[in-house]
C-alpha cells in the first residue's frame, strides 16, 4: 500500500504491474481491464488491492487461481495445467456495481468466472486520496513504470476536470447570433492542443516533468513528449498523442504513428488520448477490429483496449476523453 494519511485508504499495485494501469483506474465502480500476463516468472501473491472505509478490491494469484475478490465475494478461474503454464495468458477483469468477471485465454483455452454482488461503491474517501496523489509535489521516481504511472494519473485527472466541470466548448467551433448558437463543429486538433498545453503547466512544478509540445521524432511532430528522471539519474521519456475519435487515421495514429514516435525516441512509453465528440461524430473504429473477437456491444473503450493488447506493447495505454454535448437539464 502506498503511503496516506489514512491507513485505511489507499491503492497498492505490485511492482509487475507498475505502469500497466493508473490509480483511477481502480477506484471507479465499473470498469473492465485487459492485459497480458507472462507465466514465466509468475508467483504467487497480490497483484493489486484498493482499499477504503467498508470497502476492498483484491486480485491475486495462488498457486492454482487467479482470484478477483470485492468485499468477500470472489470471482475465481484456474490457470492452466503446470505442464502447460509457458508463454502468456490474457485476462479480463470487470467489476460492477452488482458483478464479478474474470476470464484467462491461455494454452488451455479459455476460462471464466462470474460472480454476482450486493451493490457496491467505491468510498468517497478513495477519489479524495486520489486527487492528494495527483496534488503532492514529487520529482523522485523509483522506476520508468512509476514516473509513467504518474504522467498516465494526471492525465486521467486531467480527463476527469474537464468532464467534471463540463469544460467542453474549448474543443468546439461555436457560432452564436446573440445568445443563440448558430453551428457547433469540433475544432481541428492543432487548434485543440495550446489548451491541453496549459492544463499541463502545474505538472511541470508539481511533478519535476518536463512538457515539449510539438516535438520533432523525424517521424513527425509529437503532440507531447513529457520527461522526467528516475532516482537513479535515468531519463524517462512518455509520448502523448492526441487525436479526434472520428478522425479516419485513428487506428493508424495507435498501431502505426504512436508507436513509431515511441521507437524515435528509443521509449517504450506511450499514451494515445482520444476525444471523443459523441454520436453526432461517431468513432471510427473500422479499423481496430481484432480476429476472434465479437464487435456488436463493444464501446470504444473495448476496441482501444484490445488493440493496445494486439500491438505487444506493455506500455502503450489509451485514454478517452468525453467531450460530447450534454443534454440540457429540464427546466420543468
Amino acid at each position: 500500500m502506498q503511503e496516506n494519511q489514512h491507513a485505511e485508504v489507499g491503492v497498492g499495485i505490485a511492482p509487475s504491474l507498475r505502469g500497466d494501469f493508473g490509480l483511477l483506474d481502480l477506484i471507479v465502480p465499473e470498469a473492465t481491464l485487459y492485459f497480458v500476463f507472462g507465466y514465466d516468472g509468475m508467483t504467487a501473491g497480490r497483484l493489486f488491492l484498493v482499499q477504503g472505509p467498508g470497502y476492498t478490491l483484491d486480485l491475486h494469484t495462488s498457486h492454482e487461481c487467479l482470484e478477483l475478490v470485492r468485499n468477500g465475494y470472489q470471482a475465481k478461474v484456474p490457470l492452466a495445467h503446470p505442464s502447460r503454464r509457458t508463454g502468456n495468458l490474457m485476462t479480463t477483469i470487470l467489476w460492477g456495481q452488482t458483478r464479478l468477471h474474470l476470464s484467462i485465454s491461455d494454452r488451455d483455452g479459455t476460462r471464466e468466472d462470474t460472480c454476482n454482488t450486493p451493490p457496491s461503491f467505491p468510498p468517497h474517501a478513495l477519489r479524495e486520496w486520489a486527487r492528494r496523489q495527483a496534488l503532492a509535489p514529487n520529482v523522485n521516481y523509483e522506476s520508468g513504470e512509476i514516473l509513467y504511472e504518474a504522467v498516465l494519473d494526471q492525465l486521467q485527472h486531467l480527463r476527469d476536470k474537464i468532464v467534471d466541470a463540463n469544460a467542453i466548448n474549448g474543443f468546439w467551433d461555436i457560432e452564436y447570433d446573440g445568445n443563440k448558437i448558430v453551428t457547433r463543429k469540433p475544432k481541428h486538433e492543432p487548434d485543440i492542443l495550446p489548451q491541453i498545453r496549459l492544463l499541463f503547466y502545474d505538472l511541470e512544478i508539481q511533478k519535476g516533468l518536463q512538457v515539449i509540445p510539438e516535438y520533432p521524432t523525424g517521424a513527425g511532430s509529437l503532440d507531447f513528449l513529457i520527461c522526467g528522471r528516475t532516482s537513479a539519474n535515468h531519463v524517462v521519456k512518455v509520448c502523448v498523442e492526441f487525436k479526434l475519435a472520428h478522425a479516419a487515421d485513428l487506428a493508424h495514429g495507435f498501431k502505426v504513428q504512436l508507436p513509431e514516435y515511441m521507437a524515435r525516441e528509443a521509449t517504450d512509453y506511450g499514451i494515445y488520448c482520444v476525444l471523443d465528440f459523441g454520436l453526432e461524430y461517431p468513432a471510427n473504429t473500422s479499423k481496430l477490429h481484432i480476429p476472434g473477437f465479437d464487435f456488436d456491444d463493444f464501446s470504444l473503450d473495448d476496441f482501444l483496449s484490445l488493440a493496445h493488447v494486439g500491438t505487444g506493447r506493455r506500455y502503450l495505454r489509451s485514454l478517452i476523453i468525453d467531450v460530447s454535448r450534454r443534454a440540457v437539464p429540464s427546466k420543468a
